[in-house]
């Protein structure tokens, strides 16, 4: 198991679970980062892996400028999330993060 595990500029895995069975994506409100789903991560089964995304304009990325209009910000979700889209997923938004989910 490795911990505090960024997959991409977008994608945060605190804690990496090869084995899952699921994984749960999360998509953080709209001032939040990947750390609100930390606690997730480490407390969830083992069968679940947790994902969470980081914007840009945001906590560790706040040197890069924000997408400030839902359909280019949804489209570089999509395309980061791609490739984790191996296995069984579910996406979990809070706030806007829900509406993200939903595009």
């Amino acid at each position: 198991m490795s911990v505090n595990y960024i997959v991409s500029p977008w994608i945060t895995c605190y804690v990496q679970r090869p084995n899952a069975t699921v994984r749960l994506i999360c998509i953080p409100h709209g001032g939040g980062g990947p750390q609100s789903y930390k606690a997730w991560a480490e407390q969830l089964p083992e069968h679940i892996e947790v994902l969470a995304l980081s914007f840009p304009g945001r906590g560790s990325r706040h040197a890069e400028t924000a997408l400030r209009s839902m359909a280019p910000l949804a489209d570089e979700v999509s395309k980061a999330l791609k490739p984790y889209l191996n296995k069984p997923y579910a996406l979990f938004g809070h706030s806007v993060g829900a509406l993200i989910a939903y595009e």
